[in-house]
Formats: structure tokens, C-alpha cells, sequence
């Protein structure tokens, strides 16, 4: 229990972050992109799929806006929201998650996690 308390009080840090980034920056800054990924990775740790697809979701539109096409953070943001498809059984979306990280891998000149590459494919086929 005493982790889920922790995870608890993270995720309210995290959301008390938000308000304020939310307050000094534009809604569609690379800092805020990072408060939703580290929201969506603590509802994930809780097993709350639903909403840190959600948060998830919100961190790759800032990200799709900021960075380039072939950005590692947008190749990981992809399969994160994929993996959480595959957790929800929705398997169309993990497809399509998948398949974006794939285009992000062919656009891009090298990657340093070839492991990661390697589980898309896997994932994919």
C-alpha cells in the first residue's frame, strides 16, 4: 500500500506542476508535453490505462507540433500509446500506434535503442 501512496502523491505533484506550467508557459510547450508524459507514466504504474492513454495522447499532440518527424520522444511516445492499446484490447489503435513508429524508423537515420526497433517490428509482424 505504502506505493500506491506514493504514486498517489506523485501524481498529484505532477498535476499541481501542470497547473502551474499551464499558468507560465503555453499549453504547447515541451514542458508540458513532459508533465503529461510523467502523468500518463503514473497512471500506467497504477494501471489505469484509460487515462494515461489519455495523457499520453495530450504529450504526443504538443510533441507532433514541436519536433521534428523523425524525433526519438515522438518514436517512444508512439509505442507507449500502443503498448497501452495492446493493454486495453484495442488492438486496431496498438496496429496504427505501431505502424507510426515504423514510419518514424524509416524516416529517421539511426536510432540508438536498436532493441526498441526491434520489438516495434516484432509487434507489428
Amino acid at each position: 500500500h505504502q506505493v500506491l501512496y506514493q504514486v498517489d502523491d506523485a501524481l498529484q505533484a505532477y498535476e499541481h506542476a501542470l497547473e502551474i506550467q499551464l499558468f507560465i508557459v503555453s499549453p504547447e510547450h515541451l514542458d508540458v508535453a513532459k508533465i503529461y508524459e510523467k502523468i500518463a507514466s503514473l497512471h500506467q504504474a497504477n494501471h489505469n490505462y484509460g487515462a494515461a492513454l489519455v495523457n499520453f495522447e495530450k504529450c504526443l499532440r504538443i510533441k507532433i507540433k514541436l519536433l521534428p518527424p523523425d524525433h526519438l520522444d515522438l518514436f517512444k511516445a508512439h509505442r507507449s500509446i500502443g503498448d497501452l492499446c495492446v493493454a486495453l484490447h484495442q488492438d486496431d489503435d496498438a496496429l496504427k500506434s505501431y505502424q507510426q513508429c515504423l514510419a518514424i524508423q524509416k524516416v529517421a537515420s539511426s536510432f540508438s535503442d536498436h532493441l526498441s526497433l526491434a520489438s516495434i517490428n516484432t509487434n507489428v509482424g
